[in-house]
């Protein structure tokens, strides 16, 4: 009898201890509160495709009346962008790009119909995701715990673009993102790097 409830909180503990770990290997949707604010640089070079006069700076996000507001920071000037810049915005949130909960080994996909910079024609593409592992990642923010995301962005096996993503659940944002748009064998095309320089949040 004794051996019985020895072995039975063994088992009891062993499943336990692994509840913390089941945890932290899914980042839940987010819930944001108002005055939270995260603050993101952002650097892109290269030529093809470069929308570099609208991008390059650094930009603050804020939850106001349960509202995203945007606005760019030049020193102690601040300024909101109104309308708010769809492909920033976009850059920025990532709110329409994950699919929550995130676990390892996640995959998902969605069409959509883009544009080439300076261009009108709507072209069909394809955008792919996978949550590739955890990893400790560094950005002027700090380091977190991530998850580790990468999409593939392609209209023709010539024509795509990749994207490697940290997510951490402690900010519940993205603190680092790098854009490569040289598939297809472009020399000069597009590279973007974002980072979290600052994450305010509510106590």
């Amino acid at each position: 009898m004794k051996k019985t409830l020895v072995l039975g909180l063994v088992v009891v503990g062993a499943l336990y201890s692994h509840l913390p770990v089941f945890s932290q290997d899914e980042a839940t949707k987010p819930n944001y509160k108002n005055g939270e604010a995260w603050l993101f640089t952002v650097k892109e070079g290269g030529g093809i495709g470069s929308s570099t006069n609208l991008l390059n700076g650094t930009y603050e996000l804020s939850m106001v009346d349960g509202k995203l507001k945007t606005a760019i920071v030049n020193g102690s000037q601040k300024d909101d962008l109104d309308p708010r810049p769809p492909l920033l915005l976009s850059l920025l949130t990532f709110a329409p790009n994950l699919n929550f909960p995130l676990t390892v080994g996640k995959q998902w996909s969605r069409d959509y119909k883009g544009t080439y910079v300076g261009g009108n024609k709507p072209i069909a593409r394809k955008i792919t995701y996978e949550v590739k592992g955890i990893e400790q990642i560094t950005a002027p923010a700090g380091t977190f715990r991530a998850f580790k995301l990468e999409s593939d962005d392609r209209s023709s096996p010539r024509d795509y673009f990749t994207t490697t993503y940290w997510y951490s659940p402690e900010t519940r944002s993205i603190v680092k993102s790098l854009f490569d748009g040289s598939g297809g064998g472009q020399n000069k095309a597009l590279q973007r790097e974002i980072e979290l320089i600052k994450f305010t949040p509510v106590k």
